[in-house]
């Protein structure tokens, strides 16, 4: 099944397709497109978003959303962009539906092997109150306790769990597999940096500023990931920078699970902090907020968490994954100038900050 690019090219009967096979319950009969985006609109970095109001047919159940936001694949999506969209909808398909987790409801999901398009169904969260973040939307510490009121008890679930050698194998890891290989092999996400950060002069000189290059910060995320291995590991979201989140009225929650990972907490826990607030309430908070995850972590159920001293040093290392694969990567035309320069500026000064480099250096 082909999936178009254009939300246009959406029909009603098209949508009911898509999710038949999560929900054959599901008749829709009418739709009205209300917005359709690819990607170099400033609006996401691998993948479209259509939006629809819908009809069912008679007897569907009253409660399904009547407004459905479809992601979709970006035009020109290569094989490393295949990747994260199966892993996308394998966390829908297989795990969004045993999790008791604020994220959004999936309708339904697909993906064509043979051109490499897909569709995720989903429902549109302005319906409940949902304001999809950036770095431009204000945020406070409360607002980062809020996001890790969701998150610890998610760790917690998968601590140190023996299934992903079991039912979770299939779940990528940080140190190996195909996410590694985007984001290690020499000639894939590297190779972009190195060709592009030397002609952007704003990403140049913040590494100029911070005495790093980026073949130094390749190296050191490479050790880091090692150390990491050690542990504690568990299930991340593995992409949680602060336009992966929404807000709603009493709480917040987490979308585009395309880096959903194996691996050490402090991806997630660190990469949310430092793109998340300002640089004057990072530095006044970071360490109060890492050990109020830790309370959380220990009331989800994990009765000895690390100690904040050690936590402390798992953060500070992993701030070289959020400057070299966080953001180097990213171009303006993911999500425009203002929220890309902001958030490499973000995670620059932390890593200045936070000594980073020295942190990986010492490691044995």
């Amino acid at each position: 099944m082909h999936l178009p690019h254009h939300a246009d090219e959406y029909s009603a009967d098209l949508l009911t397709r898509i999710i038949s096979v999560q929900r054959p319950d599901i008749v829709i009969t009418a739709r009205t497109v209300v917005e359709g985006r690819q990607y170099g609109d400033g609006n996401a970095s691998t993948a479209g978003r259509c939006v629809f109001d819908v009809d069912y047919a008679p007897g569907t159940d009253p409660t399904l959303p009547r407004r459905l936001v479809v992601k979709i694949a970006r035009i020109g999506a290569n094989a490393d962009h295949h990747v994260l969209y199966r892993n996308e909808l394998n966390f829908y398909q297989r795990l969004r539906p045993v999790l008791d987790i604020e994220a959004p409801l999936s309708l339904g999901s697909h993906f064509d092997e043979d051109s490499g398009t897909f569709a995720l169904v989903m429902e549109d969260l302005s319906l409940r109150g949902g304001q999809c973040m950036n770095n431009q939307v204000e945020h406070s510490p409360a607002h980062v306790r809020q996001l890790f009121d969701v998150l610890a008890p998610l760790h917690a679930r998968f601590w140190n769990s023996p299934r992903f050698e079991q039912d979770l194998a299939w779940v990528p890891a940080h140190t190996h597999g195909p996410l590694h290989t985007i984001f290690s092999d020499p000639s894939r996400v590297p190779a972009h940096i190195a060709a592009t950060v030397p002609h952007v002069h704003f990403k140049r000189e913040m590494l100029q500023r911070a005495g790093v290059s980026p073949a130094d910060l390749y190296q050191q995320v490479q050790r880091a990931q090692q150390a990491q291995r050690r542990g504690p590991l568990t299930l991340l979201h593995g992409d949680c920078h602060v336009g992966n989140t929404y807000r709603l009225p009493n709480g917040a929650g987490l979308i585009d699970w395309q880096l959903l990972a194996h691996g050490h907490y402090m991806h997630d826990v660190g990469y949310y902090i430092q793109t998340s607030l300002g640089i004057a309430d990072r530095r006044r908070h970071e360490r109060e907020l890492i050990g109020y995850y830790l309370d959380r972590l220990q009331q989800a159920g994990v009765t000895t968490p690390p100690s904040l001293d050690d936590a402390w040093l798992h953060y500070r290392r992993a701030c070289a994954w959020n400057l070299y694969i966080g953001w180097l990567p990213v171009g303006i035309e993911n999500y425009g100038w203002e929220i890309c320069e902001l958030a490499h500026l973000r995670v620059t000064t932390a890593y200045e900050d936070l000594q980073t480099a020295r942190a990986i250096a010492e490691l044995d």
